[in-house]
């Protein structure tokens, strides 16, 4: 029996192809997750900076987090 390089190849390069654009949709969300977190940090640490949290800071905040949550949810 005579292994076809070219075939193998072939395939090769097919699950390769397939492989890079899974795993480069999930970077691009967990990069998304990553600058989601970061606004959701920087806007926690800029309402408790005065030790003090407002109705709208904390709706601000929440949200910030809310979003951060649903980007996860849609990575997993």
């Amino acid at each position: 029996m005579e292994v076809d390089l070219g075939l193998i190849a072939e395939i090769l390069t097919i699950v390769l192809a397939l492989l890079s654009l899974y795993f480069g949709s999930k970077y691009k969300k967990a990069k998304q997750v990553m600058k989601e977190l970061a606004e959701a940090i920087d806007k926690t640490y800029k309402a408790l900076e005065d030790n003090k949290i407002t109705e709208e800071e904390l709706k601000g905040v929440l949200k910030e987090w809310k979003d951060l949550l649903e980007i996860w949810r849609d990575l997993l």
